[in-house]
């Protein structure tokens, strides 16, 4: 077998990983953060712009669920 057909294999893994790391690993950590520390984010959003995070939230969720509807629909 040939050295640098290795090397490319290696590098194909190499970056295979990272995209995975981007689409599945980082926004489950993100997520779990905003789980652990949402009365705390909740409590700055308060005091600083008077509005409640789970007014904000319930408009993000309604908003994806909207889109993936008309994703399914057309």
């Amino acid at each position: 077998m040939d050295n640098n057909y290795t090397c490319y294999i290696w590098i194909d893994v190499f970056f295979d990983v990272n995209r995975f790391m981007i689409k599945f690993i980082l926004p489950a950590v993100l997520l779990i953060l905003i789980i652990i520390f949402w009365e705390k984010i909740n409590e700055f959003l308060l005091s600083k712009f008077k509005i409640k995070l789970n007014y904000i939230a319930v408009i993000i969720l309604v908003l994806i669920l909207v889109v993936l509807s008309l994703l399914l629909y057309f």
